[in-house]
């Protein structure tokens, strides 16, 4: 949960400062950079699949099989992994991801997956759940139809 908090913090507070708290933490500095770096690294997917399954075989299996089931999904969706992306650790047990429109518009979508939390309410163990950014979209929708 710690580091985890810790790399929730990154894109605010930049890759050196995330590295000093993470050895603050307790993380030894050489390994706390190698995970920032490897979290951060500009490549395509199937070299973050590569790396994932230095981490975690099965992890790298289950994101073979999500981009797979995408890509017969629809052609024209485009998915980028992004290691480096932490939202919602009070809650969300699996994976998260966001919608977004283009690098100019940003997040309009997102979500991810949680067990446990509807068993608050007597409901299943586990779900996927995703939020609309209503106001971005309506937004972009008015922007759209002046333009």
């Amino acid at each position: 949960g710690t580091v985890l908090r810790i790399l929730d913090k990154r894109e605010k507070i930049g890759n050196e400062n995330t590295v000093a708290m993470l050895v603050e933490a307790g993380a030894k500095e050489k390994d706390a950079s190698k995970l920032v770096s490897d979290l951060t690294k500009s490549a395509g997917n199937e070299a973050k699949l590569k790396l994932a399954a230095t981490y975690s075989e099965e992890a790298a299996k289950d994101l073979r099989e999500i981009l797979r089931l995408v890509r017969e999904y629809s052609k024209e969706i485009k998915v980028e992994l992004d290691f480096a992306l932490v939202r919602g650790l009070d809650y969300y047990t699996g994976a998260i991801f966001e919608i977004s429109l283009g690098p100019q518009m940003g997040s309009v979508a997102g979500g991810g997956r949680y067990d446990g939390l509807l068993a608050m309410y007597g409901q299943g163990d586990s779900a996927v759940g995703i939020s609309l950014g209503i106001e971005r979209l309506l937004a972009l929708m008015k922007e759209k139809t002046i333009a």
